[in-house]
């Protein structure tokens, strides 16, 4: 009956019912159904905070590490479809939850950085929280600074520029950066618009001149 009511697409799901839903499957069996049930209805949700909650219950719910790799698996086939209205930051924080182990981390590094350019600012949001190797910062650092080459939008480019910042750039990469944001800066009008591209320039480590 509870697995019955995650089927119905057109109502949101309250924690009062994945709770209820946690603490009615005890067995291994009854986990997987419900992880499969948590899973089909994340598709059709509308809400981040709806989806948030669905991907935690599906956390809650894997124990094992074959569990965990299937949900994962489950959650990067419904980011590569595209599907739901929600921001794919929580899947790729369920991505992060579900990777406990070395070899978890490295798979999940390794799908997210198939996804780019797709998802860039929130994939390196995940990236950071898997170990990232030095190799995979540089794979990353590179699909960022091509992004940033044809980028104009002042917001999207603060995010880019984020992003660039988490993952040790180089002095010249800096340097390449902030002539970007210098730009964008000179460019904009706006007074809090102009004021959020300062905040980034000051992570790059501007000099004199950039100022």
């Amino acid at each position: 009956a509870l697995l019955g009511q995650l089927a119905v697409t057109d109502s949101h799901v309250s924690d009062g019912l994945i709770g209820v839903l946690i603490k009615g499957a005890p067995t291994d069996e009854s986990k997987q159904e419900a992880c499969k049930a948590l899973l089909d209805r994340i598709a059709h949700v509308t809400q981040d905070w709806e989806a948030e909650t669905l991907i935690g219950a599906v956390v809650h719910l894997t124990s094992t590490v074959e569990e965990k790799r299937r949900a994962r698996g489950a959650l990067v086939g419904l980011l590569n479809a595209e599907t739901g209205n929600w921001t794919p930051s929580q899947l790729l924080s369920g991505l992060v939850q579900l990777a406990q182990t070395a070899e978890d981390k490295r798979q999940a590094r390794e799908t997210l950085i198939s996804l780019l350019p797709s998802h860039a600012a929130s994939v390196v949001d995940a990236l950071v929280q898997l170990d990232s190797t030095a190799e995979e910062k540089h794979q990353v650092r590179v699909v960022l600074h091509e992004l940033l080459a044809g980028e104009t939008d002042g917001w999207v480019t603060r995010w880019l520029i984020h992003a660039l910042a988490q993952l040790d750039p180089t002095v010249e990469e800096k340097e390449h950066a902030r002539a970007v944001l210098g730009r964008l800066i000179a460019d904009k009008t706006e007074f809090e618009s102009a004021a959020s591209l300062v905040d980034e320039l000051i992570q790059l480590d501007p000099t004199i001149r950039d100022l």
